[in-house]
């Protein structure tokens, strides 16, 4: 097998073979989602879209065996995604004594028009608090946003029917609007 963009999208019979082949072939679309999260951000950038593809890769490289399909590929790109920024925001956070966290937008598919900012560190623990009252809400929300899936392909990633993901799209939205208030 070549590499994700091979398999189809909901193959469970074997993954990929991750290497550093796979990583080039991934790249683009790795970066495409790094850049649709750095999009529009203000101040100052102090970690760079390749910057976070390449410490979500390492993040990413012990689990290559547990990776059933391509969604799935994406969405713990992602996740770990998301979880880079917001232990580089924690560091920066950190560095600076409580201030001057970064502010960064959300890009023009996700929840921008609704919420033009978000901070790193407040989005991570307000997706995991609506984790620990919604798990499903929380991983629709973090696909849709850092994942940039579609709803076709949340649905088929999840198993869940289209219509579930708008609702659960919808409601997550929502609640993450009224927690990061």
């Amino acid at each position: 097998m070549g590499g994700l963009s091979d398999m189809p999208a909901n193959d469970h019979s074997q993954p990929p073979e991750f290497s550093n082949d796979f990583f080039t072939t991934v790249t683009d679309e790795l970066r495409r989602l790094a850049t649709i999260i750095f999009n529009d951000s203000s101040g100052q950038k102090t970690l760079q879209p390749t910057a976070l593809v390449n410490e979500a890769w390492l993040k990413l490289a012990g689990k290559f065996d547990n990776i059933n399909d391509r969604h799935h590929f994406f969405a713990l790109a992602a996740k770990a995604m998301r979880q880079v920024l917001a232990d580089h925001a924690r560091h920066q956070s950190r560095d600076k004594r409580g201030g001057g966290r970064k502010r960064l937008t959300l890009g023009p598919d996700s929840m921008a028009d609704a919420v033009s900012e978000f901070d790193a560190i407040e989005f991570n623990d307000a997706l995991e608090h609506l984790a620990s009252l919604n798990a499903r809400h929380a991983q629709v929300a973090e696909l849709r946003l850092l994942g940039a899936m579609s709803v076709v392909e949340i649905a088929d990633h999840l198993g869940i029917g289209e219509a579930t993901v708008k609702r659960d799209w919808q409601m997550a939205k929502i609640w993450l609007m009224r927690e990061m208030a």
